[in-house]
């Protein structure tokens, strides 16, 4: 899924701070986070200005959350903002940023290395990585990958959670199993649950915490006939009962419907 370019909201380019000058904390230079926050938003943390875009740094939601944001971006502390401002930066760069090209910044070593784990949100625990020291390589890009997609990028993730014991061998498609497991890999690392394959989520398989889910028997299929939209039976109840016990469904009616 394609990240939408920030726009600018200042044609200016100031190059000088009135005040003290925020930083999104290494790497570039407090000057040139605070450029691009001034062409960004004019350095406004709490900005909102209805093009689907907040912030000082004038994420989208869906990029905010590939970096573990949650909520709304403007809605988060200044030292929020910084960071995970920062963690995108080492992802991708300046890539995502229209300004960034406007007011002339330029990347150094860090920018695409996609390590992150030194970067601490303000009230946050970092999550534990796995005790190899693996480090992840980059990630391939450009695009996102969501359920229903087929992609080398996506069996390559595969591989690695194969290599860990979570999944078969990958195939490359994006498929019922390869959500449930991005979603609880994303839930033990403090991000929410996109279900989206992005950059942090593809550096988790190899350096984030994942636990599987305990096993459990299922009783016998009751059969002998398979259902479908708009069927009634116990059997369906009886299934229906099983996934409100994992805290999917209400209690179970038998009624096979859109839900």
């Amino acid at each position: 899924m394609a990240v939408a370019a920030a726009v600018c909201v200042s044609g200016a380019v100031v190059y000088a701070a009135a005040g003290p000058i925020s930083t999104a904390g290494a790497d570039p230079s407090a000057n040139d986070w605070f450029l691009l926050r001034m062409c960004e938003s004019g350095n406004n943390y709490a900005i909102n200005t209805g093009n689907d875009h907040y912030g000082a740094y004038q994420f989208d939601l869906l990029t905010w959350r590939s970096v573990g944001g949650s909520g709304y971006p403007q809605l988060a502390s200044p030292a929020e903002q910084d960071a995970r401002a920062l963690m995108l930066y080492r992802m991708r760069g300046w890539q995502p940023w229209q300004c960034a090209g406007i007011v002339g910044l330029q990347e150094d070593a860090d920018a695409r290395s996609g390590r992150i784990s030194d970067i601490t949100i303000p009230g946050s625990t970092p999550a534990p990585a796995p005790s190899s020291g693996a480090v992840a390589p980059a990630w391939p890009g450009p695009r996102y990958f969501s359920f229903g997609d087929q992609s080398t990028t996506i069996k390559r993730w595969q591989d690695q959670m194969h290599a860990r014991g979570v999944f078969p061998v990958g195939t490359g498609y994006f498929g019922p199993n390869t959500l449930a497991v991005v979603k609880r890999l994303q839930g033990q690392n403090g991000l929410p649950q996109t279900g989206i394959l992005g950059p942090v989520t593809w550096q988790l398989a190899w350096t984030g915490r994942y636990v599987a889910p305990p096993t459990t028997s299922a009783p016998a299929w009751p059969g002998p006939r398979y259902f479908s939209f708009g069927d009634q039976s116990t059997t369906i109840k009886r299934w229906q009962d099983q996934m409100h016990a994992r805290g999917v469904f209400p209690v179970g009616t038998g009624y096979f419907g859109p839900n």
